[in-house]
């Protein structure tokens, strides 16, 4: 009976421990989605914003179907390329994150997650 409460104990704490969520800091994600219809033959450029030194943004998941899919920065200023296979038509997705929030002594925290999905057409 001891040996069998023991392990009832065990499974709950382990439960509880495999529940837990991860620590945030008290920081929200926000996550914005955005349909975007583009032909075959062009090229979608997508403003992400303006972002301090430490700061910044980078593909976390990439599109499937592109023949250009990448994040220029100039003078702070971040933009989304794409442009897709010209013979392929269908859906592709991209994910970016947008990292903010750091003051130089410490790193910036994700705090953005912009996922477009392309409609492509011919």
């Amino acid at each position: 009976m001891k040996k069998k409460l023991s392990l009832y104990f065990f499974l709950f704490l382990l439960g509880f421990v495999a529940c837990k969520k991860p620590k945030t800091d008290g920081k929200v994600i926000t996550i914005q989605r955005t349909q975007i219809s583009i032909n075959s033959d062009s090229t979608v450029k997508y403003l992400l914003g303006d972002f301090g030194e430490q700061e910044g943004c980078s593909i976390l998941q990439q599109a499937a179907h592109y023949d250009i899919s990448s994040i220029d920065r100039t003078a702070g200023t971040a933009i989304y390329t794409y442009k897709p296979n010209a013979a392929y038509s269908g859906k592709d997705s991209v994910e970016i994150g947008e990292y903010r929030g750091s003051d130089g002594a410490s790193p910036s925290v994700l705090t953005k997650k912009d996922i477009l999905i392309f409609t492509v057409t011919h």
